[in-house]
């Protein structure tokens, strides 16, 4: 429930519900919690574990090695294994990605996504497939001054050897 006590509202419809208003705050948008919080030992020792590395992770960054050495199929066979272990269909082929379509659902960047939805990796999957500067959705297209961060001032201030990033 909200803050008023009426029943949150869940719909897929996320072009229509996307931005909040303030006649639908707290009934629009996404929610999403993939580790739920021990909110019982809160402040203390937690009784639930912080995930750090995943073997999917893992088994999708080898997929990707394979993919980029040139062995695509081998790369399949192993996005393949973890969509049998979540009930999802094989994909019969797959690429890294797809630059003139973001959200090709058969590329190893869209399974990235769909596996580790998240747990704030996609900024940098993004970069790394080099998807990060085009548009799509939501997004317009970035500068490339966008894909690294600023040294923050007190610390280039504090340290005469630093330079700040370009852009």
């Amino acid at each position: 429930k909200d803050r008023k006590g009426a029943p949150l509202a869940y719909v897929k419809d996320i072009a229509a519900n996307m931005i909040e208003t303030g006649s639908n705050l707290e009934v629009t948008g996404i929610r999403v919690v993939k580790y739920v919080p021990d909110y019982a030992y809160y402040g203390g020792p937690a009784g639930n574990d912080l995930m750090i590395f995943r073997y999917a992770d893992v088994v999708l960054m080898v997929a990707e090695a394979q993919i980029r050495n040139g062995n695509a199929a081998a790369g399949l066979t192993l996005v393949n294994t973890l969509r049998a272990a979540r009930g999802a269909a094989p994909l019969a082929t797959m690429t890294l990605a797809n630059p003139n379509l973001v959200n090709d659902p058969l590329t190893l960047i869209a399974e990235r996504g769909r596996e580790l939805y998240w747990e704030s990796v996609r900024r940098t999957d993004l970069q790394r497939f080099g998807l990060y500067l085009k548009p799509w959705q939501y997004k317009t297209v970035n500068d490339a001054k966008n894909l690294i961060f600023p040294i923050p001032n007190s610390a280039v201030a504090a340290n005469p050897n630093l330079k700040q990033n370009p852009g």
